[in-house]
């Protein structure tokens, strides 16, 4: 499940380009520590604040222990503006799904998150031999875009939706 959050957090990277690891991620952000909260959600070694995440491939993630579902956050930044319109806020947000067969379901919806636009994508599909449901936020802020991610298997992603919601709603951007 690891490996899948790995791929899949590469998208920030792609759309921004080749840009120094260290020097892309956000520290202008504040979210909720999931672990602290519920102890079901363990902290993901590997995150912005390790050496082991050099590579820059996610700024933090947590995985439940009870369902295997996943829970990110990931940053990229970069000087030149990025326009904040929802077309585009959904054009950045489709390279998070790359890798997903067999879709089923998409919703999208256009958010209010940390007093700006966003923009919400839910998928049912296959990624590799699974079948998951995969919700991804999409905003972005002063040369920054942020996407949170929860990855789920159909069967744990109702009870992994409000931990989620919860995660989304306590970012806050300091700009």
């Amino acid at each position: 499940m690891v490996v899948l959050l790995l791929v899949i957090h590469t998208a920030c990277g792609i759309l921004l380009g080749n840009v120094k690891p260290v020097e892309e991620k956000s520290k202008n952000y504040e979210v909720l520590n999931l672990s602290s909260e519920d102890s079901d959600w363990l902290r993901v070694p590997g995150d912005k604040t390790s050496e082991a995440n050099a590579k820059g491939v996610f700024d933090m993630a947590y995985q439940s222990k009870a369902t295997a579902s996943i829970i990110s956050l990931n940053s990229a930044c970069r000087a030149q503006p990025v326009e904040q319109t929802p077309v585009a806020l959904k054009t950045l947000a489709r390279p998070l799904f790359f890798g997903v067969s067999d879709v089923t379901l998409r919703e999208e919806k256009d958010l209010t998150i940390a007093k700006g636009p966003a923009f919400e994508t839910t998928i049912r599909g296959n990624l590799g031999a699974k079948e998951m449901i995969m919700r991804a936020v999409v905003l972005h802020r002063s040369g920054c875009i942020y996407d949170l991610m929860l990855i789920a298997q159909p069967k744990y992603f109702m009870e992994c939706e409000a931990a989620f919601s919860h995660f989304v709603a306590s970012l806050k951007i300091k700009e």
